[in-house]
């Protein structure tokens, strides 16, 4: 799908990769340097379809 598309990445683990769609649904998955992960997902009307944080993250 069209829509804007980024990547950012330390080489070290730090992973960021965030992703906006044309029609206005949004993406987003960061991957930290001890491992954990953290995904967001919302639709084009703002609800939050998908928020999930993996291990250590948030503790």
């Amino acid at each position: 799908m069209d829509g804007e598309h980024y990547l950012d990445d330390d080489g070290d683990g730090l992973v960021i990769r965030e992703e906006y769609f044309s029609c206005g649904c949004r993406r987003s998955r960061h991957e930290y340097h001890d491992g954990s992960i953290e995904m967001t997902a919302v639709r084009h009307d703002g609800k939050v379809v998908r928020d999930e944080v993996g291990a250590n993250h948030g503790l």
